[in-house]
């Protein structure tokens, strides 16, 4: 027969391996920390030529992707539902930016964008 004591010595330790198990830390690897939102672009307007995606962690600056620099012509923030993405002129965020989410041809306007982009940055909307 299970004596009382070695009963509630059991329950006791089943509680304390529960209430000690670790909780996720604020800018830990949760969802929202890991979150990025995707970036579609083209070297031609309305989404013609040669086309790539690229991910961009949420409020991060990224350079455009070797062989794209100076390249696109149309450009989109395909998660623009949870983020509001600025494209910038120069490596590193610098420069000019621009922060329409789509853009099929960035030449039209005064066309200072269009194969100009090279870096970008995204922020959670």
């Amino acid at each position: 027969m299970v004596s009382v004591k070695a009963l509630v010595a059991f329950m006791a330790a089943s509680i304390i391996s529960v209430t000690a198990s670790p909780m996720p830390v604020a800018g830990s690897n949760s969802l929202a920390a890991r979150a990025s939102a995707e970036i579609f672009m083209c070297e031609h307007d309305e989404w013609n030529g040669a086309c790539t995606t690229d991910s961009v962690p949420l409020d991060t600056c990224k350079n455009v992707p070797a062989g794209w620099r100076n390249r696109i012509t149309s450009i989109r923030n395909v998660s623009k539902d949870i983020s509001k993405c600025t494209w910038y002129l120069n490596d590193n965020c610098g420069g000019e930016g621009y922060d329409n989410q789509v853009d099929a041809d960035l030449a039209d306007g005064d066309g200072k964008f269009s194969d100009s982009i090279n870096s970008y940055s995204c922020k959670a909307d």
